[in-house]
């Protein structure tokens, strides 16, 4: 059987540029962490953090907040991944707002109109507070990388519900990660993986799949067979370090015999950021 990930990710190696970033680890959450000491705007931070598969970083507790102040000099301040939507501050990622370090004394968040992002401050007296900043203002910032599953999409319906794709463990780098399908059809059957690298919907009504959506463009695949509503896919991740930070998207076609014209229906994807 193949493994479409490796190739997905040597082809991901030969197209994408190295980027200039030198990342620390938090020995506590074991994330990866950087100080870009380059101003730009957040929107612009965070298309950075991107190219570089990371995202601006997320504190998640005080202990998180105290080690990312460490990284920042004495007086100096650098966007973190807070954003306002309407009266309502929350992470990038989408992650819950459990914590918040806002500098209160001084009025934070100040909540100007156009006062949406959010940054951390460092100063002798209060290392490590937040404040929101002008959408126009330009900072240092700081970038998190971490192994991530994220779910993309749904399903479409077949005879044993919605087929879905989902794993427990973390796409990191020398292991081996085991993704999961379930709701599939009773009697048996093939099932196609696929993998690809850019998340771009194509609906499948046209090709005679209502309600059905390819998250993505594949680039390869991998055959698999299923018995009785479920089966595996174990997914070696390669262990070369060129791929830190790499999003790689996973999805299956799962043969439903007379749901539709195809006789088959897909699966919910997933992104998968590899890291350590």
């Amino acid at each position: 059987m193949r493994y479409p990930l490796a190739l997905v990710c040597l082809l991901a190696v030969a197209a994408t540029p190295a980027q200039s970033v030198t990342w620390q680890t938090n020995p506590a959450n074991l994330h990866d962490y950087a100080l870009v000491q380059t101003d730009m705007t957040w929107p612009a931070a965070a298309a950075f953090a991107r190219t570089n598969g990371a995202h601006l970083a997320v504190v998640r507790n005080a202990a998180e907040n105290a080690w990312l102040a460490g990284l920042l000099p004495t007086n100096t301040s650098a966007w973190i991944g807070l954003e306002r939507v309407g009266t309502t501050w929350h992470w990038a990622t989408r992650e819950p707002l459990a914590y918040t370090n806002w500098a209160v004394a001084q009025g934070q968040p100040s909540g100007g109109a156009t006062e949406i992002y959010g940054r951390m401050l460092t100063t002798t007296a209060v290392p490590g507070v937040w404040d929101d900043t002008q959408s126009a203002a330009t900072h240092w910032f700081l970038l998190e990388r971490s192994a991530e599953l994220n779910r993309v999409g749904v399903g479409c319906t077949g005879s044993a519900g919605v087929p879905d794709l989902d794993s427990t463990g973390l796409p990191r780098l020398g292991q081996t990660l085991t993704m999961q399908f379930t709701n599939l059809p009773a009697v048996g059957g093939p099932v196609i993986a696929f993998a690809g690298l850019a998340n771009v919907p194509v609906p499948l009504p046209p090709i005679g799949m209502p309600g059905c959506v390819a998250q993505f463009t594949p680039v390869d695949s991998a055959g698999l067979f299923q018995a009785g509503g479920s089966t595996t896919w174990p997914v070696t991740v390669p262990d070369n370090v060129a791929l830190l930070g790499l999003r790689v998207y996973l999805q299956a076609y799962v043969y439903d015999l007379g749901v539709n014209a195809l006789d088959g229906t897909v699966t919910n994807a997933v992104e998968a950021v590899l890291w350590h």
